[in-house]
């Protein structure tokens, strides 16, 4: 019996990328990819678009023309996902009372609060699309996490912190 062959670079980023979007999970963290190898390969292949300063992964169609179209219908997964790597951290402001409302359009500019660091961070999702991280989320807030498109688990301000961080306008 002959010996079986390791699966090639490009066979193994297929096979990847076929099981989470069998099971409906377009938006994922880079750290999942098995190698460096099957990276260069989803790159290559154009079947990832890398967004949120490659803080997070779409998985794509490698024969689509429209970027923004795959990133909008992720838009919500994709602020989940990297808002992760600030935790903690909630959206504030109007932005999370509309998430509080289940309003999920997309803002251009989306503020968030976290307590992660003693850093701003203006990080690009992609294009116009930004996520103002402001180092201001006091210890004790509550954070309550809404479910939004595609099961994303967003998190926001709970309606006691919100308040606070309204302002008349």
């Amino acid at each position: 019996m002959a010996p079986r062959s390791k699966p090639t670079p490009s066979a193994q980023a297929v096979r990847w990328w076929k099981s989470r979007a069998d099971t409906d999970r377009y938006v994922v963290s880079p750290h999942e990819s098995p190698s460096d190898a099957v990276t260069r390969v989803l790159r290559q292949k154009k079947l990832i678009l890398e967004v949120a300063g490659r803080c997070a992964w779409i998985l794509a169609d490698p024969q689509r023309t429209d970027d923004r179209a795959a990133f909008l219908a992720n838009f919500w997964p994709v602020v989940a996902l990297t808002m992760e790597k600030y935790a903690p951290a909630a959206i504030d402001g109007v932005a999370a009372v509309r998430l509080h409302l289940e309003d999920f359009s997309v803002p251009v500019t989306l503020g968030a609060l976290h307590h992660a660091s003693a850093s701003n961070y203006n990080l690009t999702l992609h294009d116009e699309f930004v996520l103002q991280l402001r180092p201001t989320l006091r210890r004790r807030a509550t954070i309550a996490v809404v479910t939004g498109p595609s099961d994303a688990r967003i998190p926001v301000l709970a309606p006691c912190d919100l308040l606070l961080t309204l302002d008349e306008s």
